[in-house]
């Protein structure tokens, strides 16, 4: 299994250059619509673009699992809070990927504010800790800015900036600027479409897309697409009252399989009903 694990890391590792693997950390939800995020508000707000904590008036919490490839092992966990005052909004997320020899972790601390009526920005400080089979740990600081706006009725604006200022953590191991936009078109009233243009430093950019269609304020189906490399993704969402919701979705990548991935979330003023 360790062999299986290895020959997996050095294909991902070719293919996002040696970096950290925070691929799936943005929530099911996220995952079902092609891993669009800078314009996902409530609780996965956290997880994607901490500037859309704006649009959160009570706690709310999230919690996700998936597994990569649907291979046992390479699991990934993230669970964050949102928590409103009257100073802004603040933010915890705490996220884990890897397996025994192998692990990812991340702690940030995050907090958004509003700039203008519709216009928030947001910093988060994080903690990343990497721990590589017989070489042990080794913990790093990094910080993400984020911008959410709503431009009208019908279009939201996101912009998310991870690690301003590239690092090198060591001599396998780089932490990239990756800077992620686009925006939320609501195309119908029980539609919404995402775009979102991401690069990271030194990489060709590309582009991910997805849909969200409600059929009622209980359920929602959801797809995307990433061109390139050639990803799939389709989910749901399901409202248990105005309080809870739960979220499940699959991406699918041509070269190594399916990623299973299920979330849930919760919002204390009760407003995860389905709804624009």
């Amino acid at each position: 299994m360790r062999g299986v694990l290895l020959c997996i890391f050095l294909l991902i590792g070719a293919t996002l250059g040696a970096q950290f693997s925070f691929t799936l950390g943005t929530g099911a939800a996220s995952v079902s619509m092609g891993r669009t995020s800078v314009c996902l508000d409530g609780p996965s707000a956290i997880l994607g673009n901490q500037a859309a904590m704006i649009e959160s008036n009570s706690f709310s919490l999230t919690a996700n699992a998936a597994r990569r490839y649907n291979i046992e092992g390479l699991d990934f966990f993230s669970v964050g809070a949102i928590y409103p005052t009257s100073l802004g909004q603040f933010g915890i997320s705490i996220q884990q990927y890897g397996f025994k020899g192998y692990k990812e972790q991340k702690v940030g601390l995050a907090y958004a504010r509003k700039i203008a009526a519709n216009t928030g920005i947001s910093i988060q400080g994080n903690v990343l800790n990497l721990t590589q089979f017989e070489f042990g740990s080794k913990s790093y600081f990094s910080i993400e800015i984020g911008l959410y706006s709503k431009l009208s009725d019908r279009v939201y604006l996101g912009a998310h900036l991870f690690a301003p200022a590239s690092q090198e953590l060591d001599e396998e191991y780089g932490l990239p600027s990756r800077i992620r936009m686009g925006p939320r078109i609501l195309v119908a009233e029980n539609t919404d479409i995402f775009v979102e243009i991401e690069k990271v430093i030194d990489q060709d950019p590309f582009i991910k897309t997805g849909i969200e269609y409600r059929m009622n304020n209980v359920f929602a189906v959801r797809l995307g697409f990433i061109p390139e490399p050639s990803e799939f993704s389709f989910g749901f969402a399901y409202s248990f009252g105005q309080k809870l919701n739960i979220d499940g979705g699959f991406l699918y990548d041509q070269r190594l399989g399916i990623s299973p991935t299920v979330g849930i979330q919760y919002q204390s003023g009760g407003t995860t009903e389905i709804e624009p």
